[in-house]
């Protein structure tokens, strides 16, 4: 099977840790494996295409994109595209676009329309009926906000909606004059961005469980625990990791949202469940399968490519389909060589 990994040609493959443990794991596997920069793509008279490099032999982490031979390459010719990093904020939609005339054809893993909508802890705000969420706030209006938090006397936690890492996630505590700025910051002071104000739940003391989804299943998990220096739970801002397991409830509720998130097109994701709440998801790149290693766990990449393809089969578009969407195009392009253009 042909595979192409998007990834940011900014992040060093030191830093990629997904895409070196999902791309040595498909060569393991005998697919034939390429990187494509998600910030190249481009739509040629008819064709979206990206740069693009064949990898032969397995990646490490000292190695840099210098090693590898980017072309500008056809997408059309792989089976699947697997998204790994969105690209810079000011081309997020047309990348999102781009990739949605390739879904047409071939396997976007995750869809286009999942990357689009469930990219934010917006998207988060109506699954009660599937598993508790905590009471929460969008909005960009910091007084409205101000005055959330000066009726509750309650810790609140606020965060950004597209941010990962733990960037930019503060605690605010009754009675510190810091809160307000802080709102009028995270609002952009003119209003111009959304925030989430979101109730700090206490069952974060006892660590966040990160849990690691692929076609559908639960296939790994850990703990994070803020340290007595940080608030946040998030092993970038140097939580502590530790390999735990699932109750059962915590169980059945991440395979309930697993199956939703299958529906929606989501093959591959992390979960970060505070029980019995869900804290967040991660639709994009979502760390774990390096971690668990780490902590003594088994590298759990193979069987993430193999569940994730497996799944994504099942899906894929079909040929009638395939040409019916895509006819829009191939008139336009058609259109396009009789004009000259």
């Amino acid at each position: 099977m042909k595979i192409c990994f998007m990834i940011h040609h900014h992040t060093p493959l030191a830093q990629a840790a997904n895409a070196l443990a999902l791309v040595n794991a498909s060569l393991e596997l005998k697919h034939h494996v390429n990187l494509g920069f998600i910030d190249s793509l481009a739509y040629h008279h008819g064709d979206v295409r990206a740069e693009v490099a064949v990898v032969e032999t397995p990646l490490s982490n000292d190695m840099t994109f210098d090693a590898l031979k980017f072309t500008q390459t056809v997408l059309a010719g792989f089976d699947v595209i697997w998204v790994l990093s969105l690209g810079p904020r000011e081309s997020f939609l047309d990348n999102i676009q781009l990739l949605k005339l390739l879904a047409a054809h071939l396997r976007v893993i995750n869809s286009p329309e999942s990357l689009l909508c469930l990219h934010s802890k917006i998207s988060l705000a109506g699954v009660e009926g599937i598993m508790k969420y905590p009471q929460s706030y969008i909005s960009p209006d910091p007084e409205k906000l101000w005055g959330i938090v000066k009726e509750s006397k309650a810790a609140w936690v606020v965060k950004p909606l597209t941010e990962s890492f733990g960037r930019n996630v503060f605690k605010l505590m009754p009675g510190d004059s810091n809160i307000r700025p802080l709102l009028q910051a995270m609002t952009g002071h003119n209003g111009s961005r959304h925030c989430l104000l979101q109730r700090f739940l206490p069952e974060v003391a006892n660590g966040e469980k990160r849990v690691l989804l692929a076609g559908g299943d639960i296939v790994g998990q850990y703990v994070r625990k803020a340290t007595h220096t940080d608030h946040r739970g998030n092993v970038h801002q140097g939580a502590e990791t530790a390999l735990c397991e699932l109750t059962s409830d915590e169980r059945a509720a991440c395979k309930r949202v697993a199956a939703y998130l299958i529906e929606q097109g989501v093959y591959f994701a992390g979960l970060d469940v505070a029980w019995p709440w869900l804290l967040e998801w991660n639709v994009v790149s979502p760390g774990g399968i390096v971690t668990i290693e780490k902590l003594g766990g088994v590298n759990l990449a193979k069987t993430v490519v193999e569940k994730v393809l497996s799944a994504s089969e099942a899906r894929k578009p079909q040929p009638a389909a395939a040409e019916k969407a895509a006819a829009p195009v191939a008139q336009k392009s058609t259109a396009a060589r009789n004009s000259g253009f």
